[in-house]
C-alpha cells in the first residue's frame, strides 16, 4: 500500500462514518496512533466548508493545525467537549491545560466556574492585567495564615484600590472580647464596622462637606488638604454611627509632634 492511499474511508451516505456495535463491549472504542496526529476530528459546516476551500476534502482532515497532538477536534462551536458526572476533560502534562483564543479558558459551573489546585492553584501573566474579574464580589480569598498577599515590584504599587461612590478599603475583624472593642457596631448582614477606611486624597471645602455623613463607628478617614504651597494631611475618627439620620459624629485625630526629616 502506497502512502497516499487510504487505509479506510466511509463514503456512503451513513449517519455514523465509524462505529462499534455489538452485545459485547470491546474495552477500548478506538485505538489508533499517528505521527503527526492521534485522531483529529472535525464537526460544523461551516468550518468543513473553509477547510475544504483550502484544501479540497483531504484538508478537512488532513491540514493539522498543530502535529503530536493525540486528538484534535476542530468545530464550529466545539473542538473538543466533555461531559461526565465526575470530570469532563482532564489534561495531564507540563501544562495541563492551555487555552488560547479571545478568551484563554472559559468556566462555567453550578458552584465553581474554574476550579485549580497546587502549590501555585492559578498563576496569570497578561500584557497589562494578570487578573481581571467582574461580580458582585469580583474576588474573594481565604487563607489559613494569610488571605491576600501582594507586592508590587521595583517601584510598583502593593494594593491600590478605588471607588467612585463608597469607601476605598474597609478592613475589619470579627474577633470579639468582652475586654477589647473592636467598635463592633452591627451593620449590613450582621458585618462588623469597618476598622480603617482611607479616603486619601486632596480635599475641598469645610470638615462637613468632606467627611461622610454615612459614617460608621469604627470609620477611620485620612485626607489630605493644600494649605498654601504645602500639602498637609489631617486624619479623622468616627466615633457614633449615623443610624438616626441625624449624622455621624468625626473626631479629629490629634497627632504627636511633628518632626521634619530633611
Amino acid at each position: 500500500m502506497a502512502q497516499s492511499e487510504v487505509s479506510f474511508e466511509a463514503t456512503g451516505p451513513t449517519f455514523v462514518a465509524f462505529e462499534t456495535t455489538g452485545a459485547s463491549l470491546p474495552a477500548y472504542g478506538v485505538g489508533v496512533y499517528g505521527i503527526e496526529n492521534g485522531v483529529r476530528g472535525v464537526a460544523g459546516t461551516k468550518i468543513i466548508n473553509e477547510l475544504a476551500a483550502n484544501g479540497g476534502s483531504s484538508g478537512v482532515t488532513r491540514d493539522l493545525i498543530q502535529t503530536g497532538v493525540g486528538v484534535q477536534g476542530v468545530g464550529d462551536s466545539a473542538g473538543v467537549r466533555g461531559d461526565s458526572e465526575d470530570t469532563g476533560v482532564r489534561g495531564k502534562g507540563g501544562v495541563g491545560v492551555f487555552g488560547e483564543g479571545g478568551y484563554g479558558v472559559a468556566g462555567r459551573g453550578q458552584y465553581v466556574g474554574v476550579l485549580a489546585a497546587g502549590d501555585i492553584a492559578v498563576r496569570a501573566e497578561g500584557d497589562s492585567i494578570g487578573t481581571y474579574s467582574m461580580a458582585p464580589t469580583a474576588v474573594r480569598a481565604e487563607g489559613s495564615v494569610v488571605g491576600v498577599l501582594a507586592s508590587g515590584e521595583g517601584n510598583g504599587v502593593g494594593v491600590k484600590s478605588r471607588s467612585p461612590n463608597n469607601r476605598a478599603g474597609v478592613f475589619m475583624t470579627d474577633y470579639s472580647s468582652p475586654d477589647v472593642d473592636f467598635a463592633d457596631f452591627p451593620i449590613r448582614d450582621g458585618e462588623s464596622a469597618p476598622q480603617i477606611c482611607l479616603a486619601a486624597g486632596s480635599a475641598r471645602g469645610t470638615d462637613q462637606d468632606i467627611l461622610p455623613s454615612l459614617g460608621v463607628a469604627g470609620d477611620m478617614v485620612a485626607f489630605t488638604r493644600r494649605r498654601g504651597d504645602n500639602v498637609q494631611a489631617e486624619l479623622w475618627f468616627c466615633t457614633r454611627t449615623n443610624d438616626d439620620g441625624n449624622g455621624a459624629w468625626w473626631a479629629k485625630v490629634q497627632l504627636g509632634p511633628t518632626v521634619i526629616v530633611t
